[in-house]
């Protein structure tokens, strides 16, 4: 099941981080699910992170603002 660069390129943000929470948890494998949706296992993390701390919300970008 892996993505072509096609449908990737026409995903918007949420359902591609949506998509590599759905394979990450088929395959329970950072690595194998960075191979199959073109990204780094870092990137898969991230998302796999936030999912799992905050849900679906967790997928949306969040605000950037300032530190201080």
């Amino acid at each position: 099941m892996e993505l072509t660069y096609q449908e990737v390129y026409h995903m918007n943000p949420i359902q591609a981080r949506r998509r590599i929470v759905h394979i990450y948890q088929q395959t329970q494998n950072h690595c194998e699910t960075a191979r199959r949706c073109k990204t780094s296992p870092q990137l898969v993390r991230k998302w796999v992170k936030r999912y799992q701390q905050y849900g679906e919300q967790g997928l949306h970008d969040l605000p950037e603002t300032p530190k201080r």
